[in-house]
């Protein structure tokens, strides 16, 4: 979800008399003023030239710190810009926009309790500055204080009923908590107030596929994609959700339009690879999952599902290679182990395929899947006790587990038990 940017204050003199153009300015209002114009045509560093010329002539001035801070900010000077602010305060304690916007720089270098601080005396000195509640709350959230942050969202909305950033930013905390109706509400809230407003359709979208609303995720995806069509991210979430329907070539298309506009998504590529194995493409699967990896070698799903689709296609070698590559990111995939050792024991690897069983057992010892699979490799070495009794392990497991039932009557039925 996207975190809405903090607003910086511009501390705008209402100053009529001007030099005349091309006249040295001779004040420190004026210099003040021709920063001001500076910033509104873009040049940051002549503006911060004239709020310190301005300095220079008048260091009580507030309104030059202040601005000079605003412009060091947007520049990336956090640190100098804090110092300005701090100035700005010492001269006028009384400056909401001081502590307001030493808030906003303090909470982008992390230091959220430092600035909920100042983020609150600015509220004190004026109780309905909306900005200020909107931005405590954004960093109460970052803390985890969600009851926090929607205390001051609400306030937001109260003190200014169309104040969309308010219901935008509550809707994402009260989603956090769980709350995906209350989301739902706030951020159709924010459609009414701001119907082009995509992350809002984005976002009540991911709240309504939460709920299990799918149909009503893909129709916000949509609307928000119509509204910015330049977001890989909203048509991989779309993909998602068509492919969680059983619509895989929509899921493809959408994964594919994630991908143009982002070549390097290697998610997108991966659950492409996913709607292709499931029509049959093996080769188109591999392909993709191959990209992926070469984007990010360190996701072991992506390994795991590449050796499921060289196994498909009876390339064991290959499978077992990329399950091998799995486990070493991460030693606890129990699914991983599973599969390997089906790979291991149709190449002949007995001993290999039972310890892979062996580890998927020990990692999860609920997987009657892994049972199962040990007990057709115990059956198949001829252990047919040692795989009545994995069969029965795994039924007791999961007694809708059909593929137990079945091999554990065959196992009993080569030993002539029929009645079992």
């Amino acid at each position: 979800m996207k975190r809405l940017a903090r607003l910086l204050l511009l501390s705008l003199l209402l100053v009529v008399v001007w030099p005349v153009q091309g006249q040295t300015p001779s004040t420190a209002t004026d210099y003040v003023n021709r920063g001001i114009e500076k910033v509104k045509k873009g040049d940051p560093d002549g503006a911060i030239a004239d709020f310190t010329k301005a300095i220079e002539i008048d260091p009580r001035y507030a309104s030059a710190y202040l601005n000079r801070g605003i412009e060091r900010a947007r520049k990336g000077d956090r640190d100098g810009a804090i110092a300005d602010y701090t100035k700005a305060v010492e001269i006028d304690p009384s400056k909401a926009s001081g502590y307001y916007n030493r808030g906003n720089a303090l909470d982008d270098k992390g230091d959220h309790d430092r600035a909920i601080a100042d983020y609150t005396r600015a509220i004190e000195i004026d109780p309905r500055y909306t900005s200020a509640y909107l931005n405590r709350g954004v960093s109460r959230k970052e803390k985890g204080d969600l009851e926090g942050a929607i205390a001051d969202y609400t306030k937001v909305v109260e003190i200014d009923p169309r104040k969309a950033s308010g219901y935008y930013n509550r809707g994402i905390a009260l989603d956090a908590k769980g709350d995906h109706d209350g989301a739902i509400a706030d951020y159709t809230k924010v459609i009414e107030i701001d119907p082009r407003n995509d992350s809002a359709y984005y976002n009540r979208a991911v709240a309504l596929g939460d709920k299990g609303d799918h149909d009503g995720a893909i129709a916000d995806y949509t609307k928000a994609i119509e509204i910015d069509p330049r977001v890989a991210v909203t048509y991989y979430n779309r993909g998602t959700v068509r492919q969680g329907q059983g619509d895989l070539d929509g899921a493809i298309v959408d994964f594919t339009f994630a991908i143009a506009i982002n070549p390097r998504y290697a998610t997108a590529y991966h659950n492409r690879g996913l709607s292709r194995k499931e029509k049959g493409d093996l080769d188109g699967a591999i392909a993709d999952y191959t990209k992926a990896i070469e984007i990010d070698p360190r996701r072991a799903d992506t390994y795991y599902n590449r050796g499921l689709a060289r196994q498909g296609g009876g390339d064991l070698d290959g499978a077992i290679a990329d399950y091998t590559e799995a486990i070493e990111i991460n030693p606890r995939y129990a699914l991983t182990y599973n599969n390997r050792g089906i790979a291991r024991h149709a190449k002949g690897d007995r001993e290999g395929g039972m310890a892979d069983f062996n580890k998927a057992i020990e990692i999860d010892p609920r997987s009657a899947l892994a049972y199962t699979n040990r007990g057709i490799a115990r059956r198949r070495d001829g252990n047919i006790d040692g795989a009545i009794t994995d069969y029965t392990k795994a039924i007791e497991i999961d007694p809708l587990h059909a593929s137990a039932y079945y091999n554990r009557g065959v196992a009993r039925g080569g030993m002539r038990d029929f009645e079992g």
